[in-house]
């Protein structure tokens, strides 16, 4: 294997992306709102990993020669796992809203007390 100095742009930017992806998928589980922003930077992770490849390629280079190519093979895995995940989670929720429906969920999310009471006559 010969060694090369090259490095790719944004490599550490690409795991510093899927990071997030993961962070922000793990508090989505708590918070629905940070969704959004998990497929955001899981999307931009896999662009930014897509044109860094393709400029390799394109050159001519053999892209598992560069330096920091673990950073951007890890970021791009870490981004498709958590894309998988919060894609997951937010078909979870609309199955959710469906099967209970929004007037209900709302009401519930309002009223602990309805809450309890609408988890105890599912139970029975």
């Amino acid at each position: 294997m010969e060694s090369s100095n090259n490095q790719f742009e944004k490599g550490t930017l690409v795991l510093i992306l899927g990071i997030a992806c993961i962070l922000l998928t793990l508090v989505s589980c708590c918070i629905i709102y940070a969704m959004l922003p998990s497929i955001i930077c899981g999307i931009l992770a896999l662009v930014y990993s897509k044109k860094e490849l393709n400029a390799a390629t394109a050159l001519g280079h053999d892209p598992k020669t560069y330096l920091n190519y673990q950073n951007l093979s890890i970021g791009r895995i870490l981004a498709i796992i958590g894309l998988v995940i919060t894609v997951l989670l937010l078909l979870l929720v609309i199955v959710v809203v469906i099967a209970v429906g929004p007037e209900l969920l709302m009401e519930l999310a309002s009223d602990p007390e309805a809450l309890q009471e609408y988890l105890e006559s599912l139970q029975q």
